[in-house]
């Protein structure tokens, strides 16, 4: 199909639309929501398309001038269409039974259901803090940002030696549209292990699969200032 999506790409088939479009639209241009002097117009750019045509194909009329004429007509064809139809698909009485008869392209008027999230991020610990952990979620270990139909990401943590192995045992941290973002962890009186986990979720509220859990070294005390005891943690 041609950029305009409804005309034919060959200049037998442009002939043919042309014929056919015309045929449809004069009936009744109201319906159409088209000015009646627009339609009677090109019902005659029509009619000497269609002969145009004839003298440019018939072997005993070809000449460079009957096949030059049929270019210019045909690119004003397309030019007085493309006005037609642009009232047209803005026409609220023009149903898609009509469009497919004139020729012209159905618009889709629903949206492709938006899936879930397929694929579970990546939790990469880029900083330790005292009890502030820094955290980048990823699509994979090569690449960054959400998953495809990911709006949000979901954060929850477990403070303990080994990581829950069902849903029970975590807690909710936040939820945030960012990728990374940073954790305080609160108090403690010795050192403790933490995870952390997460899933994405779409704007539905369809959830991927949860990332694999990653574990933390707390140490004892409360959130530390930013200058003291960094500590980077390999990406």
């Amino acid at each position: 199909m041609s950029s305009n999506g409804y005309m034919p790409p060959k200049q037998a088939e442009q002939v043919d639309w042309s014929q056919n479009f015309a045929t449809a639209v004069s009936v009744d241009p109201q319906v159409w929501n088209l000015p009646a002097s627009m339609t009677t117009d090109f019902v005659a750019l029509n009619a000497s398309l269609q002969s145009t045509w004839t003298a440019a194909t018939e072997p005993s009329t070809r000449t460079k001038v009957t096949v030059q004429q049929l270019r210019d007509k045909l690119r004003s064809m397309k030019v007085m269409a493309r006005k037609m139809v642009s009232t047209i698909q803005g026409a609220p009485g023009v149903s898609d039974e009509m469009l497919v008869q004139a020729g012209l392209t159905v618009r889709k008027t629903t949206r492709t259901p938006e899936g879930a999230p397929a694929q579970k991020p990546i939790v990469v610990v880029t900083l330790v803090d005292g009890r502030r952990v820094d955290v980048e979620l990823r699509q994979d270990m090569e690449k960054r940002g959400k998953a495809p139909n990911a709006s949000i990401a979901v954060i929850f943590t477990h403070i303990g030696e080994t990581a829950p192995s069902g849903p029970d045992g975590w807690t909710f941290a936040m939820q945030t549209t960012k990728t990374k973002f940073t954790l305080p962890f609160p108090a403690g009186t010795a050192g403790q292990k933490a995870y952390i986990t997460a899933f994405w979720s779409n704007s539905k509220g369809q959830s991927s699969p949860g990332a694999t859990p990653v574990s933390v070294d707390l140490p004892a005390g409360g959130v530390l200032p930013q200058s003291v005891s960094r500590m980077k943690i390999a990406a």
